[in-house]
């Protein structure tokens, strides 16, 4: 079995890869998260992932501040029904 140190070390090494398809050949390229910025280009063919990539990271940031606007709005949903709880 893993030690507990083996395993920070085993998930700390982990890098979350990116699926990106090459727009001209298709091909799906794995691309690490932290390479998106990088001006990725395909394996096969060295056609830029760029426009790809760059659309992705906006995605991602555009979910994240969806997730965010939730989290403020279920907070707020939660104080104001335990208000009226409290009031009851």
């Amino acid at each position: 079995m893993f030690s507990s140190l083996n395993r920070i070390s085993f998930f700390s090494s982990l890098t979350l890869l990116m699926l990106l398809a090459c727009p001209s050949c298709g091909t799906k390229n794995r691309v690490p998260d932290e390479r998106l910025r990088d001006d990725p280009v395909c394996g096969r063919c060295g056609a830029e992932l760029a426009s790809t990539a760059e659309e992705m990271a906006a995605q991602a940031q555009a979910l994240e501040q969806l997730v965010a606007f939730f989290r403020v709005a279920q907070d707020s949903y939660h104080a104001t029904a335990s208000s009226q709880l409290r009031a009851a």
